[in-house]
């Protein structure tokens, strides 16, 4: 098994990231989320906060994905297992959002950003799932909504 954690910089996290790819999928799920537990309680430098998070962001992705496989395909209702399965890779999402919602406003269209794709990510995995989603979840997406450019002020027309 992997050393369930890494020092707070991002070539740490890399290099645990690649003794956690020996891992199956739901072992890897479990790491990863204890991992960013204990990362969202430290205090950290918000661009070191940062580069962390986008380590770790395409991993959580992808064992994401591969539970998502395990139970999308099932029936309701689905064993006790597939819901824990279910569960886990929406809390891998939900504390993914977290960190980058730690993050100041300096960092905002791409905090805001990952932090909205998380939390979809979390929502979807609920749905899937049969669950309701958390209260606290929709005011939290509303409040990153993606990037728009600012729109350009009306022009002025020459008066006739």
């Amino acid at each position: 098994m992997a050393d369930r954690s890494f020092a707070p910089n991002p070539d740490a996290a890399a290099e645990w990231l690649t003794t956690l790819q020996k891992e199956g999928p739901k072992s890897r799920a479990h790491q990863l989320y204890q991992s960013l537990k204990t990362l969202n309680t430290l205090q950290l430098e918000s661009s070191l906060r940062l580069a962390i998070l986008e380590v770790l962001r395409q991993s959580i992705f992808a064992t994401s994905d591969v539970l998502a496989a395990e139970f999308t395909v099932l029936t309701p209702p689905l064993t006790e297992s597939a819901r824990s399965t279910a569960k886990l890779s929406a809390f891998l999402h939900h504390e993914l959002a977290l960190g980058y919602e730690q993050l100041p406003n300096h960092h905002s269209p791409l905090s805001k950003q990952r932090a909205l794709a998380s939390l979809g990510q979390m929502m979807l995995r609920l749905i899937q799932l049969g669950q309701p989603i958390p209260h606290t979840s929709w005011p939290r997406a509303l409040t990153h909504p993606p990037h728009a450019p600012a729109r350009p002020p009306p022009r002025k027309t020459a008066a006739a």
